[in-house]
């Protein structure tokens, strides 16, 4: 008896699981990278673009400033 309800939850947990991964990764194709995201990698792109010339500007604003103090 205990082995037939062991195998009956092990079985619901994998199709509920295999259910769970398979739409996930549809949303992650139809919806554009998962849940919240849209723009799909040319925005991942920009974005990780942005932030490096955002440090570089502030990375050259302070070597600027402590270069003009006496």
């Amino acid at each position: 008896m205990r082995r037939g309800i062991l195998i009956t939850l092990l079985a619901a947990g994998a199709a509920f699981g295999f259910a769970l991964g398979f739409g996930r990764m549809y949303a992650w194709h139809h919806y554009g990278h998962g849940p919240g995201f849209r723009g799909g990698p040319r925005a991942i792109e920009e974005r990780a673009a942005d932030a490096c010339v955002r440090a570089a500007e502030r990375v050259f604003s302070q070597r600027q400033a402590a270069a003009t103090k006496p």
